[in-house]
């Protein structure tokens, strides 16, 4: 069986989810080919000096973004953390500071003023449908994804503690969301 292969059913053991386990193993795939067309050797552990080169690489030959780049270094974190629990690693090569910082302009939720929350809800109010009311309200207080809210169910309600389960979250997992008065 392949190193690949390998890493692959360590995963699978570790119960990450199918997207992280193809995710990573794509990965690793994709460095042991680079790896092995840049040096003609097959991969046997990682050395720190060929992780900052393939790092390199990725962001001036790939002109990969950093989202791109960060996701190949934490499978490459995850390879060697596999390596070194398999014997044929000692030392761990990639350090959290190899992440690339992310620059992503998003707007600021200071910017969201309440008057601007209070407007938008009384607007769908005046529409006279209770359920986008009740939709708005919850995404608004709340902060659940709207993929969230549009697959909750009444018996997901609990008034009397105050919680919400959330049942298809991100990445299938559950969690509760509480809910303030307004909600």
């Amino acid at each position: 069986m392949d190193v690949a292969k390998q890493f692959s059913s360590y995963l699978k053991q570790e119960n990450k989810t199918e997207n992280t386990v193809q995710g990573y193993t794509s990965g690793i795939r994709q460095y042991i080919k680079w790896f092995e067309g840049s040096y003609d050797r097959k991969l046997t552990k990682l050395y720190r000096q060929n992780i900052l080169e393939y790092i390199s690489y990725l962001k001036n030959v790939k002109m990969l973004n950093a989202k791109s780049i960060n996701h190949k270094i934490s499978s490459l974190a995850k390879f060697n953390e596999f390596l070194i629990q398999k014997g044929s690693q000692q030392d761990q090569v990639i350090l959290k500071t190899d992440m690339i910082k992310v620059q992503t302009v998003y707007a600021s939720p200071t910017q969201i003023v309440e008057l601007d929350v209070k407007k938008f809800l009384q607007s769908v109010l005046e529409d006279n449908n209770k359920r986008n009311y009740a939709i708005a309200t919850l995404l608004a207080y709340t902060g659940v994804r709207i993929s969230e809210a549009l697959s909750i169910k009444m018996n997901d309600f609990n008034l009397q503690t105050g919680e919400c389960i959330i049942r298809s979250g991100k990445g299938g997992k559950q969690r509760i969301v509480l809910l303030n008065s307004k909600v």
